[in-house]
């Protein structure tokens, strides 16, 4: 899916966070909402939950793109 604008990706979006879960570390997270609740582990401690956010590539894009204004970290 191609983005309507080259410059609206994921990677550019303000609620994006690099690094996704497991093998998929080159992608990232989207924040732009609160996490999902994804299950319990059947052998998991009585509280233990898992919550997760959406993992996307970084040329994906959305709707809800907003442009990064966080500076970056060195």
């Amino acid at each position: 899916m191609s983005s309507p604008r080259e410059d609206m990706r994921c990677e550019t979006c303000l609620f994006w966070v690099k690094g996704g879960d497991g093998e998929l570390k080159a992608h990232g997270r989207c924040h732009r909402f609160p996490a999902v609740y994804v299950g319990k582990p059947v052998d998991a401690a009585i509280n233990t939950r898992w919550w997760r956010w959406p993992n996307t590539k970084p040329e994906d894009w959305c709707g809800e793109w907003q442009p990064n204004t966080r500076r970056e970290e060195k």
